[in-house]
């Protein structure tokens, strides 16, 4: 939408003589944009904001048209009414008026982003003057409200998948995503699971989840998007080599399994960006290996009431930004339900939480709690490195604790090891053979997601 406010109640005498008016901007430029859903004017651009000067000691009235007239693809609104053209629009002396402009962009049947082109026109006095617009356009594989045809397979990589207003995996239903599939979802959208999904991505050809905001100032803005929700009763799930980002959850896992496989298994797998968490299981089980969560305002991992989570060489870190704070631990597991300050229900809880680094810049990134008539069932927690207030019941035994494990760049996203941590060689043997980027493990594996 295009508004235009302007200042200024002084009663001036017009130019009538050709006038020059001063932009902003030669080019109104807009990055990547998703071409147009059919049937429907989504997805739209952002507002973006053109202001025209009169430097003359003189109001001036001008005519403003869009080039293209009813067939651009740019959108204007002049006080706050969307119109093709307007004449005689005064701008008084010396001011300036305040232009937003977007664009809905028609599907190009091309794989690559394809320019889209058209002019502002202004006539002041009869002096033409023009202010380009210019925006690429992507088509993309789209899908809206939409409950999945049983067993659908995502394998295509010309163009991305954009989801609009959610989608959903049905009961006994399967949704494949293969490697380098790119899944764009608009505001407010989320990815429901209730039967299962299968991410099959590879080292570096990663399958992708992210909001369908293209310009550089969201590429790493948390909240744009709900994320992935497993529905009690999904089962089977499967995630490997993704990148989730941008998020309020990148994902939510609900209730125990209805079979004896966990909820969900996740390896090889980059959460960041995450308004809330990273991972949140609700009496959930969870395997969880070779994982960097990082950049979350609330737990990157979190268990709550019960569960079964077996974590292994997952990287967890956590720090406040210009995009979220840090408040909460990064990792965290309870199993009972409160009213207030009261224990109304207990739940059966255990972990396995092997050769993994939890750290961030508040003093506890690690937290427990039981409760006391309804302990932990078996469950180790052996070879990490975390951060903690030493609380009088709390044994870190055979554990490093409140040491920097110095991850080489976190304020780049680059969180393998230098040289002198103390997570280097100081693992055991756990099953997983290789790290993140593929590199073999030895007999003493580093802790955390990278092997150095």
């Amino acid at each position: 939408m295009v508004l235009v406010a302007q200042s200024g109640c002084r009663k001036d005498r017009f130019l009538t003589t050709p006038t020059s008016l001063s932009f902003s901007v030669d080019t109104v430029y807009f990055d990547t944009v998703f071409t147009r859903l059919p049937g429907s004017g989504l997805p739209r651009s952002r507002n973006l904001q053109l202001i025209v000067r009169n430097t003359e000691n003189k109001s001036v009235k001008t005519n403003i048209r869009l080039a293209g007239g009813t067939a651009s693809p740019f959108r204007i609104n002049i006080d706050g009414m969307a119109v093709n053209q307007v004449s005689d629009y005064e701008i008084r002396a010396n001011d300036s008026v305040f232009v937003f402009v977007e664009c809905i962009l028609e599907a190009n049947n091309l794989t690559n982003p394809a320019i889209v082109l058209d002019s502002l026109l202004f006539n002041t006095g009869g002096r033409e003057q023009d202010v380009k617009l210019a925006a690429y356009g992507w088509d993309a594989y789209y899908y809206q409200d939409s409950i999945l045809p049983c067993n659908t397979t995502w394998d295509k990589t010309d163009k991305p998948y954009v989801i609009v207003n959610s989608i959903a995996v049905d009961e006994n239903c399967k949704l494949t995503i293969k490697e380098g599939v790119h899944i764009y979802s608009s505001s407010n959208s989320k990815i429901f699971i209730l039967g299962t999904l299968d991410v099959q991505g590879k080292k570096d050809n990663e399958v992708i989840f992210q909001a369908d905001r293209l310009q550089q100032s969201y590429q790493e803005r948390p909240g744009q998007w709900r994320g992935i929700h497993f529905i009690r009763e999904s089962k089977d799930n499967q995630i490997d080599y993704a990148i989730i980002k941008n998020a309020t959850i990148g994902i939510q896992v609900d209730s125990l399994p209805i079979n004896a496989n966990p909820n969900l298994r996740i390896s090889n797998t980059i959460i960041r960006n995450m308004t809330n968490y990273g991972i949140v299981g609700l009496t959930a089980k969870i395997e969880a290996e070779n994982c960097l969560i990082h950049g979350c305002g609330f737990q990157n991992f979190a268990g709550f009431f019960g569960g079964d989570y077996d974590v292994r060489h997952c990287s967890f870190y956590g720090s406040a930004d210009a995009n979220n704070n840090h408040i909460e631990p990064v990792f965290s597991i309870n199993n009972f339900l409160t009213d207030g300050n009261t224990i109304i229900r207990t739940y059966d809880v255990k972990y396995i939480l092997i050769n993994n680094i939890m750290h961030g810049t508040l003093e506890n990134e690690v937290t427990f709690s039981f409760a006391q008539s309804h302990p932990p069932l078996p469950s180790v927690f052996e070879k990490n490195l975390f951060r903690v207030e030493k609380p009088a019941n709390f044994n870190p035994a055979n554990n490093i604790i409140n040491v920097n494990p110095l991850f080489k760049n976190p304020g780049a996203r680059d969180f393998s090891l230098q040289n002198g941590s103390l997570a280097i060689d100081s693992g055991i043997t756990a099953g997983v053979a290789k790290d993140i980027n593929g590199k073999t493990r030895d007999a003493s594996p580093d802790l955390g997601a990278y092997e150095f």
